[in-house]
C-alpha cells in the first residue's frame, strides 16, 4: 500500500504538475498574446510616433525657413528704416537751412525795402525841389516878361497921354 500511496501521490503531483503546467502554458500562451499585443501597440505608437516626429521635423523646417525670412525682412526694414531716419536727418539740416535762408532774405527783403523807401523819398524829395525851382524859375521868367509887358504899356499908354494931351493943349 504505500507503494499504491506513492503512486497516488506520485500521480497528484504529476496531475498537480500537468495541472501547473497546463495553467502555465496557458499563461505563457496569454501573457505572449499580451505581449504580442504590446508589441503591436508599440509598433502602432512607434509608428505614430514617427509620423508625428515627421510631421514635427516639418513644422521645425517651415517655421525655421519662416524665421529666416522674417528676419531678413527684419534686416530689410532695420536697413530701410536707418535710411529713413538718414533721410529725416538730411532733411531736418535742409529744413533748418532753408529756414534760416528764409530769414535772410526776409530780412534783406525788409532793409532793402526800408532802403528803397528812403531812396524814393529822397529822390521825391529831389524832384519835387527841382520842380519847385522849375517852377519859381518859370513863374519868375513870366513875371519878368509880364513885368517887361506892363511897363511897356505903361511907357506906351504915358506917351500916348503925352501925344494926346500935347495936343489937347495946342488946341
Amino acid at each position: 500500500m504505500v507503494e499504491l500511496t506513492v503512486c497516488l501521490i506520485l500521480f497528484g503531483i504529476s496531475l498537480a504538475c500537468n495541472l501547473i503546467l497546463g495553467l502555465l502554458v496557458r499563461r505563457k500562451a496569454l501573457l505572449t498574446a499580451k505581449a504580442q499585443a504590446a508589441l503591436t501597440q508599440l509598433e502602432v505608437v512607434k509608428s505614430d510616433l514617427q509620423i508625428e516626429h515627421s510631421r514635427i521635423q516639418e513644422e521645425i523646417r517651415q517655421k525655421t525657413s519662416q524665421t529666416e525670412n522674417l528676419q531678413e525682412d527684419l534686416r530689410t526694414l532695420v536697413s530701410r528704416n536707418q535710411d529713413l531716419l538718414q533721410n529725416v536727418a538730411r532733411l531736418e539740416s535742409e529744413k533748418s537751412g532753408l529756414a534760416q535762408s528764409l530769414s535772410e532774405q526776409r530780412s534783406f527783403l525788409s532793409q532793402s525795402g526800408e532802403q528803397l523807401q528812403q531812396a524814393f523819398r529822397g529822390l521825391a524829395s529831389q524832384a519835387l525841389e527841382s520842380n519847385n525851382r522849375v517852377f519859381i524859375d518859370l513863374a519868375q521868367q513870366v513875371l519878368g516878361k509880364e513885368t517887361q509887358f506892363q511897363r511897356s504899356d505903361q511907357e506906351n499908354a504915358i506917351r500916348i497921354c503925352s501925344f494926346f494931351s500935347s495936343r489937347f493943349a495946342k488946341l
